[in-house]
């Protein structure tokens, strides 16, 4: 596939959620700013803060993303998709 694919997490039904979850999806939506505006250092302290609030391995996936981009700078034209080299 060259088209990017938006991957959707379930995390509690609709309705149901705590403040908990509230504050982590409010952390987690400010660090992706960060994560797409290149902000490395940034991004991986705050990947890695989440990771430790909530295990998800989405949080470990993305600091994981940042070292990468850190070895392989994705350009300024970059529109935040990560591209796969395995399956």
């Amino acid at each position: 596939k060259d088209k990017p694919v938006a991957i959707y997490e379930p995390i509690c039904l609709q309705g149901h959620e705590d403040k908990a979850i509230k504050d982590e999806l409010k952390l987690y939506r400010e660090t992706l700013k960060l994560y797409r505006s290149q902000n490395w250092d940034l991004a991986e302290l705050q990947f890695l803060n989440l990771h430790k609030m909530s295990a998800r391995y989405l949080y470990q996936m993305y600091a994981e993303r940042v070292a990468y981009f850190r070895q392989n700078p994705p350009g300024q034209d970059w529109d935040g998709v990560f591209t796969f080299q395995t399956k």
